[in-house]
């Protein structure tokens, strides 16, 4: 965590572990959900704002979210991914360690951008 992240949650030997929030104020993010051993583990929601006035006001309206199953800090199994500018939603299973996105009718091979590490 960095200079004035806050995270709020359980903790189990000294570790995030079990329901909670965390906002990293300089790069203008906030996971909620499941951790384990200090990484997003379990069913999670993640919001990208845009501005640090976003985040501070939690205006959703403009901010990029992922819902879903996550493993080890990335995006992994079923989810749903919202791009507010082109007001769409993916929904389906992603496998960020294949690099691919399945869902009805199409498969999206996800940007290098989605591949976070924190």
């Amino acid at each position: 965590m960095l200079a004035g992240d806050i995270y709020e949650g359980q903790y189990q030997y000294g570790y995030k572990h079990g329901q909670g929030k965390i906002t990293y104020h300089k790069r203008n993010i906030v996971y909620i959900g499941e951790w384990n051993k200090n990484t997003y583990n379990g069913e999670g929601k993640m919001w990208w704002y845009p501005t640090y006035e976003a985040l501070e006001k939690e205006d959703d309206t403009h901010a990029q979210t992922y819902t879903g199953q996550w493993i080890g800090n990335k995006h992994n199994g079923e989810g749903a991914y919202y791009w507010p500018d082109k007001k769409q939603t993916f929904r389906g299973s992603l496998s960020l360690l294949k690099n691919t996105w399945h869902a009805d009718a199409f498969r999206f091979i996800a940007p290098p951008i989605l591949k976070l590490s924190f």
